[in-house]
């Protein structure tokens, strides 16, 4: 047990090549195509984590700034998911609730309640992450364990009602994403979704039916560098911290694209062998998608408006707590 916690220590990087080496010679790949494929998903995970540990770095040193500057003071700082997902390892309960939602997915395939076969191992880790939380707040095993069983219900539910949209904006077959990060959120989507169709339906002026686009690098470019030069950074400073935005986005889809293309290997091959027979999903992870033009343009945007949020809200509402 020691040394399969230490295996898990590790994270995806380590976790993963194992787990999909596994799946590879399982699904019929021989030893020397599935030794390539298990190293490559971990090569894509630790380039992610690099990139993610990149923009982290930056991005503090521009928090530092500001709380410099501005007289702000952060005390609490989101730690991010790959702390998370250690702590949720760490748990007692982790290799319980692995196995257990796992053989919970084969059954309720088998039983015909769910199409979506989950081989995302590592984002297991939500439903322990979830299990463990309530357990610090109730105190209950039996409760804490149901309520991380109920979250795996909920995201393969709605994996399944999202699988359609996925396909139609991302063009991945037979693909689901279930993550609590992502599907979770399903219900909220398709209710702002149909609001600002009707909005925009609403509307007479056609402008605003204009699809809008934007180059992601360009973007990037422009808001690190007037971000920077909030945080009063010198011009070269600024630029340079500027360029460093702007490379995420450039360097993100690279490593990504990585991942995505053994994932699609073997994803196809499941469904050659499995899936087009018993009508099933394969969910995998949602990190395929972090290259997509879309959702490098809303990170862009999205990151800096989270820094200026938590900025108000601190000068706001917190000042009168």
């Amino acid at each position: 047990m020691d040394l399969l916690f230490e295996f898990i220590s590790y994270g995806p990087t380590l976790i993963m090549s194992i787990l999909f080496f596994i799946i590879s010679f399982i699904i019929g790949i021989d030893a020397k195509g599935s030794l390539i494929n298990g190293l490559k998903i971990g090569i894509g995970f630790y380039g992610i984590s690099l990139m993610t540990n990149n923009i982290s770095n930056t991005l503090s040193e521009l928090v530092a700034a500001y709380n410099q500057h501005y007289q702000l003071s952060f005390e609490l700082f989101d730690i991010g998911w790959p702390i998370a997902a250690n702590i949720a390892f760490q748990a007692l309960i982790g290799i319980f609730m692995i196995t257990f939602c796992f053989i919970l997915n084969i059954v309720l395939i088998h039983l015909k309640c769910t199409n979506t076969l989950n081989i995302d191992i590592w984002n297991y880790w939500h439903f322990v992450f979830t299990a463990s939380i309530m357990y610090l707040i109730c105190g209950s095993v039996v409760l804490s364990i149901s309520i991380g069983i109920l979250d795996f219900l909920l995201v393969n539910y709605y994996s399944d009602l999202s699988q359609k949209n996925f396909e139609e904006i991302y063009g991945l077959t037979y693909t689901t994403f279930p993550s609590s990060f992502t599907v979770i959120f399903y219900p909220i989507i398709v209710l702002m979704n149909r609001l600002f169709n009707w909005i925009f339906k609403a509307s007479e002026d056609s402008a605003l039916q204009k699809e809008v686009t934007f180059d992601p690098i360009l973007l990037a470019f422009m808001i690190g560098f007037i971000l920077s030069i909030i945080a009063q950074f010198k011009l070269p400073q600024a630029i340079y911290f500027a360029i460093l935005f702007a490379a995420s986005i450039l360097l993100f889809p690279l490593v990504t694209s990585l991942l995505g293309v053994d994932l699609q290997s073997i994803k196809e091959r499941i469904i050659e062998r499995f899936v087009t027979e018993n009508n099933l999903f394969i969910g995998i992870t949602h990190i395929v998608i972090i290259g997509n033009h879309s959702v490098m343009t809303l990170f862009v945007i999205l990151i800096p408006l989270i820094i200026i949020i938590s900025i108000f809200f601190q000068e706001t509402f917190f000042s009168y707590c």
